[in-house]
């Protein structure tokens, strides 16, 4: 990595990864030059070139330090062009470059104080969960009140604001929970065991008749067996219910 070239594959794929997730989250129609999608990107940026540098103090000093000098060039490149516009050039507002710029460092330092240490798309998806809910104390708040001021004041269209980032995202979980409420139910729920299969195959198949002595219905203590057998209603006592004493139970006292 030379200052010519301060960007490492593993911070350039923050691009392709912020693109995919905007796109499944329904934020793709929004501007990404400014507003919550830019600083969402920057943050994300901003710790993956942290981590590039090697992490701890000097990693966030070197992602500031070169995200600072990639926002000079632009601060630049509007001021450049503020002037060409006085002599006939192409409407520029610089004051839109300015407030984009000063969005952009605060999001750059952000992400090198917040950000995870893991790939692209976790840190990228991170960030915007950190940037929707949080409401930090300390200079993390502070931080995130400037990306909400300058998001709220810009002048570019389509660009997203805190607000409607919350409510995006909270339509995205409902719409969630909508789609797994309305998931088959073999794919929700808990199969039921052998026996309550057993069950609710005789309901079935003999309503409230007896049911045949065969199988785990065949009378006897085991485990999942009818005490009684399979014909519980109405069993008589010498058909497997308590044995009669006439009919040579315990201690009977009438013995035939």
């Amino acid at each position: 990595m030379s200052i010519l070239d301060p960007m490492p594959a593993s911070v350039s794929s923050v691009f392709p990864a912020a693109a995919e997730y905007n796109y499944a989250q329904g934020l793709s129609g929004y501007e990404t030059a400014g507003g919550y999608l830019s600083n969402a990107r920057h943050a994300a940026a901003s710790a993956l070139q942290r981590d590039a540098l090697g992490g701890n103090t000097f990693g966030i000093m070197g992602a500031n330090v070169l995200g600072g000098l990639n926002e000079v060039a632009g601060l630049a490149k509007g001021g450049w062009n503020e002037i060409k516009e006085k002599f006939g050039g192409p409407e520029h507002k610089f004051g839109e470059t300015w407030r984009q710029t000063k969005e952009d460092l605060a999001a750059n330092l952000y992400g090198s104080l917040y950000g995870k240490s893991t790939g692209a798309q976790d840190v990228y998806s991170n960030i915007i969960n950190q940037l929707s809910t949080s409401s930090g104390d300390g200079i993390k708040g502070w931080l995130e009140n400037i990306m909400e001021k300058e998001a709220e004041e810009s002048t570019l269209p389509n660009t997203l604001t805190l607000n409607q980032l919350k409510n995006i995202l909270m339509n995205q979980k409902i719409q969630q929970q909508k789609k797994k409420i309305n998931m088959p139910e073999h794919l929700t729920h808990t199969p039921p065991s052998p026996q309550i299969q057993q069950v609710q195959q005789n309901i079935q198949t003999y309503g409230n008749k007896d049911r045949p002595n065969t199988g785990m219905n065949a009378p006897g203590g085991g485990k999942g067996q009818s005490p009684t057998g399979g014909d519980v209603a109405g069993t008589p006592f010498v058909r497997g219910g308590r044995v009669s004493y006439f009919d040579g139970g315990l201690a009977s006292l009438w013995p035939r």
